[in-house]
């Protein structure tokens, strides 16, 4: 009887066990199947659900289904300088970007590692849609259309009237009657101490001809970016000279450099070749490719400031577009074209090329969305025929004014082939200024993995060869995700890739090493309300048309407090100001010039003053 006892009880021990051992095989099995439904690579697939729809003769995708609203990107400054940002879950969000989620390598295309699937820029839309023509007929119809709205447009108007504008500011400045020297503009801190910002005599804004602009000629660059040692040839930005001459067995990095040659920034290291290295099949350029960097632009003078200092030795090319016109359709200056023929940024002026839209079409009053993409193609359409010499290979790079991608980031796109296109870029997103940044969506995976805050991730760049034969000469369809996969553009992608070029899409930058910067409605409490409305029609909530959010007493319990508009979402403080990239590195340098945009209204640099730079 007792060993029957013993028994019985033996084998109800090892039911249990047994019993446990099933639950657990099941909880993993259900754990490892949500890991591989959220972490599937993309597929090169066609996308029958996205459509194209005409605005006139303007071509745009979209989804057919309705996309949720955009509350946080509140609409452009001007007609297309905020288009489509991902947004918290607090806020009915997301037109944009997505939050940074590492994703398995493609075991089908090996060299080009991971990629997202999700949607970083996305449209809404009501109208109908159509099919997509020959590819000649149809740009041949859009530029016909855009020079017929030229005829009839107030732009001549528009030009004669900033122009006379400008030159009554320079007759009446001591900017040029009267230089100082090599350094005219002085820049006084709240301290006293002077800052220097050289300014030339002689800058290409001075006579800038908007109706007539000259044509810019895109050169190679001829330096020297690596160097010989010891029979390794080592990227010299990236490498320990000294270190690797005394030890001479390879290249020796610097902390936040990678790879075989030390050429490999951390935000393209962690975004993708960290899982392929050794087999990244990177090969560096006997001559770097040219880079253009296109923007739209309204009142961002700070945020471009920061940009020309950090990229101007990386980019050859400056397409800055301006319109007349709000994304609102409301009439405006040209603030940033007055500023430049006053001599603002002169130092700079000779690798800008400035584009005006001087109309705004009937279809973007009735979609703001058609407003927020139109500036983007007219910049390419009209400023990339100015650039003269430009290759295939050469790269365009699309930003927004409140955009800023670091210059190793853009370095390693010049120097080195076999990545593929498009490439998009991982953000550190702030809010306000660089005293608050974006929290995570409140998502499980996101508390697995344990992040707190969201990332940037925009397409941004692709190859002059890409924009021109697959992308339509479009220079808004490398913002949007997925264009080129649309299956309208099957046989012009298919020709593209036949010859050899890589395309898909892959994230440079996670959280903790970025690719840049997006200081959004980073602004002076007047400005934001600027901002607001400017916003355009079919942002929803529209915050200009609520004058409760338009106080400035309101705005800035938001600045203070890191709180949105919609007064649920709580932003993240950022309070320690040494951390690596917390902001660029020209804002860093001018604590002073630019406090209220680095700090927050509370720190002693901010406390009781007013807003620097207003």
């Amino acid at each position: 009887m007792r060993g029957w006892r013993r028994l019985r009880a033996e084998w109800r021990r090892k039911r249990s066990w047994r019993e446990g051992a099933v639950l657990l095989a099941l909880v993993q099995m259900i754990i490892f199947v949500s890991v591989l439904a959220s972490w599937a690579p993309s597929q090169d697939t066609e996308l029958p659900e996205e459509e194209v729809q005409r605005v006139g003769n303007f071509l745009l995708f979209f989804k057919s289904s309705a996309d949720p609203h955009d509350h946080l990107s509140g609409g452009d400054d001007g007609a297309g300088s905020e288009v489509g940002k991902g947004r918290g879950q607090n806020i009915e969000a997301n037109d944009g970007e997505v939050g940074d989620s590492p994703l398995p390598e493609d075991e089908d295309d090996p060299v080009i590692g991971r990629a997202f699937q999700d949607e970083y820029v996305t449209y809404r839309s009501t109208q109908e849609d159509f099919e997509l023509g020959d590819e000649e007929e149809y740009l041949e119809r859009l530029m016909n259309d855009t020079q017929e709205r030229e005829k009839h447009s107030q732009q001549d108007k528009e030009i004669e009237r900033e122009e006379h504008k400008a030159d009554t500011s320079l007759s009446g400045s001591g900017i040029v009657e009267k230089p100082k020297g090599d350094s005219e503009v002085h820049l006084t801190t709240e301290t006293g101490k002077a800052i220097d910002l050289p300014t030339s005599l002689d800058y290409r804004f001075k006579s800038y001809n908007l109706r007539s602009p000259k044509k810019f000629e895109v050169v190679d660059d001829t330096r020297h970016y690596f160097i010989d040692l010891g029979g390794r040839t080592c990227y010299v930005e990236g490498t320990d000279v000294e270190k690797t001459k005394l030890k001479g067995k390879k290249c020796y990095c610097h902390k936040h450099y990678f790879g075989e040659d030390c050429g490999i920034p951390e935000a393209v290291w962690h975004g993708k070749y960290k899982f392929l290295y050794p087999e990244t099949h990177l090969r560096r350029r006997l001559v770097p490719r040219r880079v253009v960097n296109g923007l739209p632009v309204n009142h961002e003078f700070a945020m471009f400031e920061a940009r020309m200092h950090e990229l101007y030795d990386v980019v050859d090319a400056f397409l800055i577009a301006e319109s007349n016109y709000t994304a609102h359709g409301d009439l405006k200056g040209l603030e940033f074209f007055k500023k430049f023929q006053q001599g603002y940024m002169s130092d700079f002026q000779d690798k800008l090329v400035y584009i005006n839209l001087g109309f705004f079409s009937a279809e973007a009053k009735e979609s703001g969305w058609i407003a927020d993409a139109y500036l983007r193609y007219y910049m390419g359409i009209k400023g990339l025929p100015l650039l003269k010499g430009l290759r295939e290979d050469d790269l365009f790079v699309l930003s927004d004014a409140d955009e800023i991608p670091t210059r190793e980031v853009i370095s390693f796109l010049r120097l080195y082939d076999g990545y593929s296109e498009p490439v998009a870029f991982g953000l550190r997103w702030n809010v306000f200024s660089f005293a608050w940044k974006m929290p995570a969506d409140d998502s499980f995976w996101n508390w697995v993995r344990g992040e707190k805050e969201k990332l940037t991730v925009v397409n941004s760049a692709a190859t002059i060869g890409m924009l021109r034969r697959v992308l339509l000469n479009n220079t808004f369809y490398i913002r949007k995700q997925d264009a080129w996969k649309n299956k309208m553009l099957t046989e012009s992608l298919e020709k593209y890739r036949a010859e050899g070029h890589l395309v898909k899409d892959w994230v440079a930058g996670t959280v903790g090493h970025y690719a840049g910067w997006h200081c959004s409605w980073c602004f002076s409490p007047p400005n934001i309300v600027k901002k607001m409305d400017a916003a355009q029609a079919n942002d929803k909530p529209r915050w200009g048309d609520y004058p409760e959010k338009k106080s400035l007493t309101y705005i800035s319990s938001r600045l203070w407090r890191g709180r949105w508009f919609d007064d649920k979402l709580q932003l993240l403080r950022v309070t320690n100001s040494n951390q690596r990239f917390y902001a660029p590195k020209y804002f860093l340098e001018h604590p002073d010039l630019y406090r209220s945009l680095l700090y927050h209204p509370g720190h002693e640099r901010n406390f009781n003053k007013t807003w620097r730079p207003p």
